[in-house]
């Protein structure tokens, strides 16, 4: 019987395990590295990581003293590299859409929401096959990922195979000054993980200290609001509408790709109000998120304090702050907040102190849900004409949260000129959506759909303004933020449009002495108030002194 000679026999191992370490060492690096779906600089993630190189030394030193890593240690590894990789995921995600980082102790409570955002926009079908495909992949994660481990620690225990790992280390540290330079690696190596699991284990350490510098922020607007004259007694009694638009942010007006459509929108607008004597003046506000969570932007404009993240909201929704609506309430309005979007019980909301609150289930709505939002905005705003505004004898503040303007946009309500019809919306189910080929996985095309749908509640509200508000009231029309990414083009600007209307030129001129330009289209170029701003400088323009 023939036999390998032994030397090849030798060789043949040796490389064989080299290239195992080798395949090892680019698997557990891209799995490091990899930001997707977050901005990727092409192929970038095979270089090696800073983290598994460092790990793997310490397996080839453990190699040369003869000692094995145990078990237990090796599963303890995979389960941090198989952490690392879902924090990254988190990342490339909350990047992507959000524009921010993800945050274990505020964001992991919030993915049962993400569940049921996509639950709610997807077919049961989709949402079940993506469930399973989670729950695979998590598996196939940690399998293919502890044998890698288990891999990298059993081959470098071959003195030849630390030979070549030691010395392929020592050339990709000499040429890794030449290599480019950039935010995800450290010359040719990719970054480590390190600072950012320190960036976690710092916010644990410190929240205490974060808690105390919120309530500082809430005590301080808190003062601001109470020590100055907050009586609302220049608006006359009139009454004020508060229209909140989801995903209206700037990028409807600085995208090239959506000014033309912007510009007639705003014409017809314009064009449709004017003329019935309604004075109208725009401007930007810097919104405290980006691409989602409308409940922080909601909490920004109704307290005054900047609310940009889940630890801040709970801390402002636990102290309950002085509120928009308190002010009001204070000054003899009737507030009302409609939230169609508030599909369960929702009792942390009652700190903003509205006296009269409509949830989904309290606008008795009988007809389709369109993708995300549970009914449109134009059977939501005259629901509440019918119940709120045909016989008051209150002077009123009203909130609204639209949300036919929500992701991912691929269906639409039609719009209905006889509001007649509109009734408990038993008419949605005779009229066609309008539909879009918009997907969650990837919205680079969805602009058509974002214009059309931030258009549909435009021309609501136009339609609205013309046929019922008759008297003096003040309308206040803005954004939460901006929406996502894929749209907006990934640009860091967070500025969302506000429009103020009025028959009476008083109340819009208190706008235009702040910078407001008139017409519908704000200024660019101008500095953005933040959110935070408009509460206390709305309190303070319309108050007069005792």
């Amino acid at each position: 019987m023939l036999r390998r000679p032994s030397g090849l026999a030798n060789l043949w191992k040796q490389s064989s395990a080299s290239l195992v370490l080798a395949a090892v060492w680019v698997v557990l690096s891209a799995s490091v590295n990899l930001r997707y779906p977050g901005p990727e600089l092409e192929y970038w993630y095979i270089l090696p990581s800073v983290d598994i190189t460092v790990l793997l030394l310490t397996f080839a030193l453990m190699g040369l003293r003869g000692w094995r890593m145990p078990a237990r240690g090796l599963w303890f590894l995979s389960g941090l590299l198989v952490f690392i990789r879902l924090l990254r995921i988190g990342d490339g995600v909350r990047t992507r859409y959000f524009s921010t980082t993800f945050s274990l102790y505020m964001d992991t409570r919030l993915l049962p929401e993400l569940v049921r955002l996509y639950y709610s926009t997807e077919s049961h079908l989709k949402f079940t096959l993506t469930c399973v495909g989670v729950i695979m992949g998590l598996l196939v994660l940690i399998w293919a990922t502890h044998l890698c481990v288990k891999l990298a620690s059993s081959t470098l225990t071959d003195h030849r195979a630390i030979q070549l790992f030691l010395g392929a280390v020592g050339l990709l540290i000499l040429v890794s000054p030449l290599a480019n330079r950039n935010q995800m690696q450290l010359g040719i190596f990719g970054k480590s993980a390190v600072p950012r699991l320190i960036e976690e284990a710092k916010f644990l350490v410190l929240g205490s200290s974060y808690r105390a510098a919120v309530l500082d922020n809430i005590a301080q607007v808190d003062t601001k609001v109470r020590t100055h004259p907050n009586n609302l007694a220049k608006l006359d009694g009139s009454n004020v509408y508060l229209f909140i638009i989801e995903s209206y942010g700037q990028t409807l007006i600085d995208r090239p790709v959506y000014n033309a459509q912007a510009t007639e929108i705003y014409a017809l607008f314009e064009s449709g109000l004017q003329p019935l004597g309604f004075h109208i003046a725009s401007d930007l506000l810097d919104s405290s998120t980006y691409g989602g969570s409308s409940w922080l932007a909601h909490a920004t404009l109704g307290t005054g304090i900047l609310t940009d993240n889940q630890f801040k909201y709970r801390t402002v929704s636990e102290s309950k702050p002085l509120t928009l609506a308190a002010v009001f309430h204070a000054a003899g309005y009737r507030t009302i907040l409609a939230q169609p979007a508030t599909t369960r019980p929702w009792p942390e909301g009652d700190f903003y102190r509205f006296d009269q609150q409509y949830y989904a289930w309290n606008f008795k709505y009988q007809g389709p849900r369109y993708s995300w939002a549970p009914m449109p905005d134009q059977y939501v705003i005259d629901f509440i004409r019918r119940k709120e505004l045909t016989e008051t004898r209150h002077r009123l503040f009203l909130q609204y949260a639209l949300v036919s303007s929500h992701a991912p946009w691929n269906q639409q309500p039609p719009m209905i000129y006889n509001e007649s019809n509109l009734v408990d919306g038993k008419i949605y189910n005779k009229r066609r959506a309008r539909t879009f080929p918009t997907d969650w996985s990837d919205m680079t095309h969805a602009g058509d759909a974002y214009v059309h749908s931030i258009q549909y509640d435009l021309e609501v509200l136009r339609r609205y303004i013309a046929k019922y508000i008759h008297d003096d009231s003040l309308i206040i029309i803005l954004g939460d933020h901006q929406p996502n990414g894929d749209i907006t083009a990934n640009s860091p600007a967070r500025g969302v449009p506000i429009h103020v209307i009025s028959r009476k030129q008083a109340l819009v001129d208190a706008f235009l002495s702040q910078g407001y330009v008139s017409g519908m289209r704000p200024d660019l170029k101008r500095p953005h108030l933040e959110m935070a701003d408009f509460f206390p400088t709305l309190v303070q323009e319309f108050s007069a002194p005792s």
